[in-house]
């Protein structure tokens, strides 16, 4: 028979199988015999690199007898005996007194408690290992030195949660704020010339809305969308409402930090982060759940900071209930290296298989975003999981009108807006670009010449050809063979030409994940199909330049030849 054991306070489950009879250290035990003091050994030398954190002594575990599908925020003796109708087994009953030989399947049977660390005299304890009180939103907690320092840090604190509730509390599309600091930032932020003014977009709002409803599963989205059109922006503002409601948060604004040579220095990012956010609202349960199989005589900083984030990640950040978030910006640079970083550092695993992130945990939201996506989504988001990917397109025009017209010059006539509108397509990044190109070419003077700016303007467009279409070139050229060349031209066809009912062969061909990480083109989501478009004119432009430049396929050239052509390789040819 398997007995499926639950280790209190912690996600870890394993299974213990019996026979007639069982060995530990090559004593032999007549099952039928089998008492619960004999059991705890055989479970501790089983299992010995999961329950050697907990204690060194088998006999300083407790075993619970329940018949129950799952245990959830189960921390207690009271939570074992309430919410389980557990019965604690005394070291002399009989095995078999309390356990049938067939088993409910696909339960859990044994709760296995240690020790609870408040048994011992507080004044001795800390004495002989150091923990130092802390106190936790409930009351005072030990903890070990490395945390309560980490908690005293100044590093990646944000401001205080008040000011996110007033500020974030009911927001309306539109809205411009000032952000207070979250502890991080994400790259370049604040330094283009809207500062630190922060615009609300429809799309914040209305992934917000999906993430803060009840859900009967865990929620993942990855936000996807080329460079500069918004995906750190709208990161930070779900990291900032998941902050303002007081829900247990991980945020990473530049995946580049957890990328590290060794898994301790990952696991210390993790905590530094998670400790920085939460301090404020971390209750001694949570702090019970981080330092669960946390052994109090262990001394190895690195061995802390593991155990602690391996809970955060496996246990905090997944709950049945209570709403929590994580929210990691840039994903794209632990995918640039091959193989991927999480391949190489096993405690990143669950950023690149998101279903690591149970279905069951209800309250778990997690959120991805980066602009080399769409290679990640090929490769790592199978069958169902495409719907977790949320398109990051150019903002609407009510939104990018606000945030021109915060610039004095490029709104400052209609023929100039009108004209920043077209060139920009609305895309945040063209904006900033053409922003920092006047002031270097035009100044920022008050007497605005509006012909010398629309020179500049259409000097600016012509620039941003230039620049697309050599990246455009350059992939084409050095990165393709013949096969994909004519793919990469067939999708452009594509792009370009209008799809009509039954076009059936235009619609299943589609640029590859390289091409679209380049940045020209954006996709969005229209009848249950991904479509393409150029990022702005200047990108269309050169992709234009790029499809002319492409000589027709050999099969074309001979149904040009021979007059048997179809309506789309008609359409194909005289494009």
């Amino acid at each position: 028979m398997l007995v499926n054991c639950s280790v209190l306070g912690t996600v870890t489950i394993f299974s213990i199988p019996l026979s007639d009879k069982i060995t530990i250290k090559n004593d032999e035990y007549i099952t039928k015999s089998l008492t619960f003091d004999i059991l705890k050994k055989y479970i501790w030398e089983r299992e010995n690199n999961i329950l050697k954190y907990l204690t060194n002594d088998a006999s300083k575990l407790d075993l619970w007898r329940v018949d129950v599908e799952e245990v959830v925020d189960v921390l207690t003796e009271d939570d074992i005996i309430q919410k389980l109708g557990g019965k604690k087994m005394s070291p002399h009953f009989l095995f078999r007194n309390h356990f049938n030989d067939q088993l409910s399947e696909g339960k859990i049977h044994i709760i296995i408690q240690p020790l609870p660390p408040t048994t011992e005299i507080p004044t001795k304890r800390r004495r002989i290992d150091n923990w130092v009180e802390y106190t936790a939103k409930d009351g005072l907690v030990d903890l070990p030195p490395i945390l309560s320092t980490m908690l005293a840090c100044e590093k990646f604190r944000p401001a205080p949660r008040n000011e996110f509730e007033k500020l974030l509390k009911d927001l309306q599309i539109g809205q411009n704020i000032m952000l207070p600091s979250l502890g991080q930032e994400p790259k370049n932020y604040g330094e283009d010339y809207q500062g630190r003014s922060f615009l609300i977009t429809e799309q914040m709002i209305e992934i917000w809305n999906m993430l803060a409803s009840d859900s009967d599963r865990s929620i993942k989205r990855v936000l996807s969308g080329p460079v500069g059109v918004g995906k750190s922006y709208l990161a930070l503002f779900l990291a900032a409402k998941a902050f303002a409601e007081g829900w247990l948060l991980l945020y990473v604004s530049d995946a580049n930090e957890l990328v590290k040579p060794d898994d301790a220095k990952i696991a210390k990012e993790i905590c530094m982060r998670f400790l920085a956010l939460n301090r404020d609202i971390l209750t001694k349960n949570h702090f019970y759940q981080m330092m669960s199989l946390l052994s109090r005589s262990e001394e190895n900083e690195e061995k802390v900071y593991q155990t602690v984030a391996s809970n955060i990640m496996d246990d905090l950040l997944k709950q049945l209930k209570e709403k929590t978030l994580i929210v990691i910006d840039e994903h794209k640079i632990l995918f640039e290296p091959d193989p991927p970083i999480p391949h190489k550092q096993i405690r990143l695993n669950p950023l690149m298989h998101l279903n690591a992130w149970n279905q069951e945990r209800k309250g778990c939201r997690v959120v991805v975003t980066g602009t080399a996506h769409a290679k990640f989504e090929q490769v790592y988001l199978k069958d169902g999981m495409t719907n977790w990917i949320i398109f990051v397109s150019p903002l609407s025009s009510v939104i990018f009108n606000k945030l021109l017209s915060m610039n004095n010059v490029l709104s400052s006539t209609k023929i100039i807006r009108d004209k920043v509108t077209e060139i920009t397509n609305r895309v945040p990044r063209e904006l900033m670009k053409l922003s920092n190109g006047l002031n270097d070419n035009c100044g920022n003077s008050k007497n605005i010449d509006t012909s010398k700016i629309i020179n500049f303007l259409i000097q600016f467009e012509q620039d941003r050809n230039l620049d697309f279409f050599n990246v455009a070139q350059n992939y084409y050229t050095h990165h393709l063979n013949l096969t994909q060349r004519y793919s990469t031209r067939h999708a452009l066809a594509s792009m370009f030409l209008p799809r009509k009912e039954g076009d059936i062969d235009r619609d299943r061909k589609g640029f590859d994940h390289w091409f679209v990480d380049l940045g020209l083109v954006y996709r969005i989501k229209f009848r249950g199909r991904v479509q393409h478009h150029p990022l702005c004119p200047a990108a269309k432009n050169a992709l234009l330049q790029l499809y002319k430049s492409i000589p027709l396929p050999q099969h074309k050239s001979m149904c040009v030849k021979d007059g048997n052509m179809t309506g789309i390789e008609f359409e194909d040819v005289l494009f």
